[in-house]
């Protein structure tokens, strides 16, 4: 796609645009904040640029963000205690128990897509398929045998491209813990080998 310029990590200019992509992408499974200013003001100091690749277009404006874990590394490093000193201790609680339900633990070898989000303005483009493949890229440099994410079951459109590309559905999570934590009836792990 032109005019589409894909790079490693995410520049300190460009972490509030990342967050609100995510939020407005996400606003199902971040029920629990507010507002996107609100998620923003969380986590704006807590992230890990060098485990993002973005997307950015001709005017520098951010097209999408795509977030990674490999060996216990994340992009969002909450910290406790500013969630306590931001939140009301019942709040805090709250928003700490489904942080802690969306979280999905990678156990194995494979490089995880933590989130991957494209500005609405953006979608249907490309944007999303340039990210994965720059994953991929990123997974095959690190050694990783295979690349995993996670999505909702609902969502069709994403369910597609990560088809596309050769990621299958390898299992399903659904139940009451998943619609408290998502708000949707299931969540599909899908993995794709990387040669």
């Amino acid at each position: 796609m032109s005019g589409v310029t894909i790079t490693e990590g995410l520049r300190d200019d460009q972490v509030e645009a990342a967050l609100r992509i995510f939020y407005e992408a996400f606003s199902v499974k971040l029920r629990g904040f507010r507002d996107a200013d609100e998620f923003v003001g969380l986590f704006r100091r807590a992230v890990l640029g060098d485990l993002c690749i973005v997307a950015t277009g001709d005017d520098g404006r951010l097209l999408g963000v795509l977030t990674l874990k490999w060996r216990g590394r994340e992009f969002l490093q909450l910290r406790l205690g500013l969630l306590f000193r931001r939140f009301a201790p019942w709040r805090a609680v709250c928003l700490l128990a489904r942080l802690l339900l969306l979280h999905t633990g990678e156990k194995g070898a494979a490089l995880v897509v933590d989130m991957a989000a494209v500005a609405p303005a953006s979608r249907g483009l490309g944007v999303g398929t340039l990210l994965l493949e720059a994953a991929e890229a990123k997974g095959r440099e690190y050694g990783a045998p295979r690349m995993a994410l996670f999505v909702l079951g609902d969502n069709d459109g994403a369910i597609r491209l990560y088809e596309r590309q050769g990621y299958v559905r390898t299992k399903q999570e659904h139940g009451s813990l998943v619609r408290l934590a998502v708000g949707s009836e299931s969540v599909w792990r899908m993995e794709k080998p990387l040669p």
